[in-house]
């Protein structure tokens, strides 16, 4: 663990020295006759990051796969949410899939609105791995509102930008009946000067009536 520890202070330093992978090779080779696997697994996770770093993605996922393995053996909770990215096809679609039944399970059992609201963003956010998200809700005079948000205090991002995401809901709401899901490269439009990767506007629907729309920004490598 020490030996780990003294590579993530060199690398923190950006001291990019052989030293660095000699202290995370033999951190791997001590821990796994050690039989320590959850401090095995985070020496992989660091291993994985420093070859993604460097390039050699191939080789950076083979360690965060073999870390994976391991977290998913004890505490799924441990694993780093923006290394799933990272993770091979089939276990993304896993993930996807567990996190998509443990919304049904846990929203089915909350009585209280606000709870609700609350925890469906979580949820949301959780399973597309978003920076910040808000469910807003339409008013009788096609104005929109926050009924839940996470990371969309105007005192932390600004009134400008919070200026950005009404307009870019109210584009869906006049332009795009089914929502609006961008990439964030083709085009931002007014999210131009916003280091955003992806955008997902989708409406709020019961039957006919439009309740509001579900906003959520990734900002994660492509």
């Amino acid at each position: 663990v020490a030996l780990r520890y003294r590579a993530l202070r060199d690398i923190k330093g950006r001291n990019d020295t052989p030293r660095i992978l000699s202290d995370l090779i033999k951190s791997e080779r001590y821990l796994k006759k050690a039989g320590a696997q959850i401090e095995l697994a985070r020496t992989h996770l660091t291993l994985g990051r420093y070859y993604i770093d460097r390039g050699d993605t191939r080789r950076g996922q083979i360690y965060i796969e073999r870390a994976w393995r391991s977290f998913s053996k004890f505490n799924r909770q441990l694993f780093p949410e923006e290394l799933i990215t990272f993770l091979p096809q089939q276990r993304r679609i896993e993930i996807i899939m567990e996190r998509t039944i443990s919304i049904g399970e846990t929203l089915g059992a909350i009585p209280d609105r606000s709870l609700f609201l609350d925890k469906l963003i979580d949820l949301a956010m959780d399973v597309t791995v978003a920076r910040r998200g808000g469910i807003f809700i339409v008013d009788g005079k096609g104005d929109i509102a926050p009924m839940a948000s996470r990371n969309l205090d105007p005192e932390y991002i600004g009134e400008g930008y919070v200026h950005k995401i009404r307009a870019k809901i109210l584009e869906a709401s006049r332009n795009y009946s089914d929502g609006m899901i961008l990439d964030g490269v083709s085009d931002k439009g007014i999210f131009a000067d916003v280091d955003m990767t992806g955008l997902i506007c989708l409406p709020i629907r019961l039957g006919r009536q439009l309740y509001g729309y579900l906003y959520l920004e990734s900002h994660l490598s492509g």
